[in-house]
């Protein structure tokens, strides 16, 4: 390998490790919106599976047990549209595991399940990079379901930046910021004009519940920001608060959403750690430079790549013998001419930290 082309691996090599720290960078934090695209009446389905294991038998009569818990708490927890003929709780109780029987006890749509989420998590995760690596980095951390908080942060020096737009559905979403008023008053953000990224900042969307069938939700919601260096896009799932914490066929899909975005960040450790690796030996490496020339007399050329050695003197060996068992010697030679016994050569070499 000559001098320059051992160079050139080193830059590239110092490029690749920067790339890999970047996609290790805080960006990753975007896969903590990594889940299943649940909807609410599947998420329903799956608690009245819950609530019909627990207090009712699969012939559709009520557990006797359940009376003594306290049934009217119970029946206010169970997200099931009573019949106005029923007044009291036992009433309730009774037509709630009478349907669930009837319904294959509430189970046939538990376990129906979209991914849609993560692929819009990893868009997300994609538009993050580009924008930190022109020296705007934006997150986001949702707080379920009711809002979203977006994180907009400078990283470089004398960036020149502006939030250009922002859209979403007004009659699902809306969003505010008070990094933009000197005063730190919010500013509601509708697109309608731009706005200079003097500092860090942070935007806050809060979502319009619907109800229908007596059920309050939060639609699915697309909240887009361009920039003069990008866009970045957030997506909001489908949601509804039901309560419920031990729901079998959505939990394990939850957690199998977590284990693996888990998986995904500890990747992109891995790749962190390979590129601290990379750049260490990078620190470590020194390179000085040696010339050295060949013929029977001193000659003006000579002098300037000096010492002189004699015909037919091994220049590999004598560079090897200047760098020793712990460096590498990289010999290029710069021309030649002939003349007296064996004309006269001239040559540059390094010795390079191993």
């Amino acid at each position: 390998m000559t001098f320059h082309a051992l160079f050139k691996v080193l830059a590239l090599a110092v490029t690749a490790g920067t790339s890999l720290v970047a996609q290790a960078s805080d960006c990753a934090a975007v896969y903590s919106n990594a889940t299943r695209n649940i909807t609410s009446i599947q998420k329903q389905q799956t608690e009245l599976s819950y609530y019909f294991s627990r207090h009712c038998q699969k012939s559709g009569e009520v557990n006797q047990s359940s009376f003594s818990l306290g049934i009217e708490a119970v029946v206010k927890q169970i997200p099931f549209t009573f019949s106005a003929s029923n007044a009291d709780s036992k009433s309730k109780m009774e037509e709630f595991c009478k349907t669930g029987s009837q319904q294959n006890y509430f189970s046939a749509s538990s376990t129906d399940f979209r991914d849609e989420v993560v692929a819009a998590s990893l868009n997300s995760f994609n538009q993050c990079i580009a924008l930190e690596n022109r020296g705007l980095r934006f997150t986001h951390q949702e707080q379920a379901p009711q809002s979203v908080l977006i994180f907009g942060e400078l990283t470089q020096n004398f960036i020149s930046a502006s939030l250009d737009a922002v859209a979403y559905d007004p009659t699902a979403v809306t969003c505010k910021s008070t990094g933009f008023n000197a005063d730190g008053t919010a500013v509601t953000l509708d697109g309608s004009k731009s706005l200079k990224i003097s500092k860090n900042f942070t935007v806050t969307c809060t979502r319009k519940p619907k109800v229908e069938a007596q059920k309050t939700f939060y639609p699915r919601a697309v909240i887009g920001l361009s920039t003069s260096l990008g866009p970045y896009t957030v997506e909001l799932i489908e949601d509804q608060l039901f309560g419920f914490t031990l729901a079998s066929q959505a939990r394990a899909n939850y957690d199998k959403a977590l284990a693996q975005r888990d998986y995904n960040l500890n990747e992109a450790l891995g790749a962190k750690a390979v590129a601290a690796q990379l750049q260490n030996r990078l620190n470590n490496v020194t390179a000085e430079a040696f010339t050295v020339s060949y013929g029977e007399y001193d000659r003006p050329s000579t002098q300037y790549f000096a010492p002189r050695l004699y015909c037919g003197t091994d220049i590999q060996a004598h560079a090897n013998s200047v760098c020793g068992a712990n460096r590498t010697a990289i010999v290029k030679g710069l021309g030649s001419y002939g003349g007296n016994k064996c004309g006269y050569g001239h040559y540059v070499f390094a010795c390079l930290s191993k």
